[in-house]
């Protein structure tokens, strides 16, 4: 569960259609209650897009700007959760036209519209357009929406989504924080409202991701309060996620017995509402089956294979910033060598030199400036140690410009970045090997991507899947990983979680490839080359398997979550972290691999990858990606491929 799994509904028009005064062509109220049939009788899937398509067409051609505005607001809303962002873009340029037209700026609808609109960037990943309409939202909303309309607390909820996924937790913190303020305000009873306790559950679910722990636990505990206190909330299935939500910060903050109780009740909940079937119920048992696993070990003396390394790692996720009170003291020049890792060390740096580097004439190019650290090193990873010391590491970060801003002020901040000290808190930058240059410094937001994926942008989400299909997952891997610290104008991290997204049809074909190939070489040709005696081949064999399992449980997990499998080096040191990660599919396997990888000739090599063979099989039948239950992994890459929309025969290799 991240910080904001929890999501505010984004303000509908449905609310508004009165006030905006359409016309007699178009009945606002008879779209409403054909939309509402649609999805009360459970059609959204086969009847939604027509309708509305049709909505659209004839608002289109009755010249009705109102109801086209009135349809297109519902449309952005279908787009989001069908994931048509290319559609969403062009209905929200649309919108903004109409906007304009109608005379709806500066006014209560117009400030929904740019809400819908700023939404629909955000979850397109063009998050540049998205602050953009976020902030003049909230700016029009100070005067158009009042401070108990739960349509101003929407909006702030959204705008901390936005700073959560370009990796600026504070301003995430805080805007969740401004959104509470106004739910609060808005409530007629605070202490009896399930929304304040959603929005305090995602406080605390970022305050883990911020390190903030002992806040974290404050206000799931506050959440959690508002269901005790009032039984008749306990039938939303919202109780559940404020359950789990404070077994989590329990679990965090080693409080493990707890953390079991209230993960227990979360579970026993789920059973009753969803059903053992649901994905909602198999990840909440992972969880408590994780918490008893790290119970039994604390117990024997020993915790096993990297809990207790996850168990710190959870109380700060692979973006979160460090916070302000725990942060290491970058002016007491006197430490030496405290144990940082490369991206805390990356991170105090910049906070250290940020004023020095943008200040006189550069100081307006750090709104447009994105500073972090990504792509190739152990420490983008999260995997350095004392080992990668040695070479390309040590205090450093990457400034990513546009064109044009490289063009025009590339060279002089770079002369800046240079003259940084090489050495910080005891750290020197280490020698830099041949393809260690390029790094870090300043850098174009092309050039940089470029350099590792071969393309500026990433391609798009329909009709260039032969592109998605010539990036590696770890090139993606090396283009998504590292943390950034700070990105106000949002290009760098619009271009990046574009990269992230890679489209479920394109997941889907690589899962069928990944079954193919762990079926061919352990289900066939291992036990082949082990009768003719050929040790080499068999060594092959297992190689090939380990590699394609461990890539099958990334996209089965998928990336656009837990990020993309590593090139061979750190793949096994990903899968161990993804693996502790509370609800993590496949997370029995990762020891079975290992185990595969060390013995790789044992004679129960075979009976160790037939035992991963199965329970994958169990996965895809609780993912519903096929409801066979064939050993034989190559037989369900069909029943997998039949759920790709794609029309292109790359696609399809069956």
């Amino acid at each position: 569960m991240n910080s904001h799994d929890l999501e505010q509904p984004v303000p509908s028009s449905k609310s508004q259609h009165n006030a905006l005064g359409f016309n007699s062509g178009f009945n606002a109220d008879d779209f409403y209650a054909g939309l509402d049939r649609i999805f009360a009788h459970a059609l959204g899937s086969t009847q939604a897009l027509p309708y509305l398509e049709e909505a659209l067409a004839g608002a289109i051609n009755s010249h009705d700007e109102f109801a086209e505005l009135t349809v297109i607001s519902e449309f952005l809303g279908f787009d989001r959760s069908h994931g048509r962002h290319d559609h969403a873009q062009k209905l929200a340029e649309r919108a903004l036209e109409l906007r304009n037209s109608l005379g709806l700026i500066n006014t209560e609808q117009g400030t929904i519209i740019l809400i819908n609109v700023a939404t629909a960037y955000r979850q397109a990943g063009i998050y540049d357009k998205a602050r953009q309409f976020y902030e003049l939202a909230a700016k029009e909303a100070e005067h158009t929406l009042s401070n108990t309309d739960r349509q101003k607390a929407a909006l702030y909820n959204n705008y901390s989504m936005l700073f959560s996924e370009t990796g600026d937790l504070p301003s995430a913190h805080d805007q969740l924080i401004r959104a509470l303020e106004l739910m609060q305000l808005s409530s007629p009873d605070a202490s009896k409202d399930g929304d304040v306790a959603t929005t305090l559950t995602n406080i605390g679910l970022l305050e883990l991701q911020m390190d903030d722990v002992l806040q974290a636990v404050d206000h799931t505990r506050q959440a959690l309060d508002i269901y005790t206190n009032n039984p008749d909330l306990q039938s939303s299935a919202h109780y559940t996620s404020a359950l789990a939500g404070y077994a989590q910060a329990l679990f965090v903050s080693g409080n493990l017995s707890q953390a079991l109780d209230y993960f227990e009740q979360a579970l026993g909940l789920i059973k009753k509402f969803y059903g053992e079937s649901s994905g909602y119920y198999e990840t909440t048992a992972e969880n408590v089956q994780l918490v008893r696993e790290t119970i039994a070990s604390q117990q024997s003396g020993s915790q096993t294979n990297g809990q207790a390394e996850q168990a710190a790692q959870d109380q700060q996720a692979q973006e979160s910033s460090i916070s302000a009170t725990q942060r290491p003291d970058t002016h007491s020049r006197n430490i030496q060598n405290p144990k940082l890792s490369g991206l805390e060390l990356s991170r105090a740096y910049w906070d250290e030199y940020a004023d020095q580097l943008f200040s006189g004439e550069l100081a307006t190019l750090r709104s447009r400036a994105a500073i972090g650290l990504v792509g190739h090193g152990s420490e983008c990873y999260g995997f350095d140690d004392d080992l990668s010391h040695d070479h390309d590491f040590g205090p450093r970060f990457c400034i990513w410009l546009t064109e044009e801003d490289f063009a025009t002020y590339g060279k002089k901040l770079q002369e800046r970045y240079t003259s940084l000290p090489f050495e910080f808190m005891g750290y020197s930058r280490s020698v830099s090997s041949p393809r260690g240059s390029g790094r870090d410094g300043v850098l174009s937001i092309d050039s940089f991507f470029e350099s590792i994926t071969g393309l500026s942008h990433a391609p798009e989400q329909a009709g260039e899947e032969h592109l998605w299909l010539n990036l590696d997952e770890s090139t993606l891997c090396a283009a998504t990983n590292g943390s950034v610290f700070a990105d106000p104008f949002g290009a760098f991290s619009s271009r990046r979680q574009g990269f992230k997204n890679m489209p479920d049809d394109i997941r889907l074909y690589l899962i069928s490839q990944r079954l193919g190939m762990i079926s061919q070489t352990g289900q066939y040709n291992y036990a082949r080359m082990a009768a003719r005696k050929d040790s080499a081949a068999m060594l092959l064999c297992i190689s090939e398997f380990a590699m394609n399992v461990s890539s099958l449980i990334f996209l089965l997990n998928n990336p656009v979550s837990v990020g993309y499998a590593p090139y061979y080096k750190w793949r096994f040191a990903a899968l161990r972290k993804l693996s502790t990660r509370m609800g993590a599919r496949l997370a029995d396997l990762c020891p079975l691999l290992e185990e595969l990888t060390m013995n790789p000739l044992n004679d129960h090599a075979q009976t160790i990858m037939n035992d991963i063979c199965e329970r994958i099989v169990s996965e895809l039948n609780v993912q519903k990606l096929s409801d066979q239950t064939f050993d034989f992994l190559e037989w369900h890459r069909p029943y997998v491929e039949s759920h790709i929309d794609s029309t292109s025969p790359l696609l399809h290799s069956i």
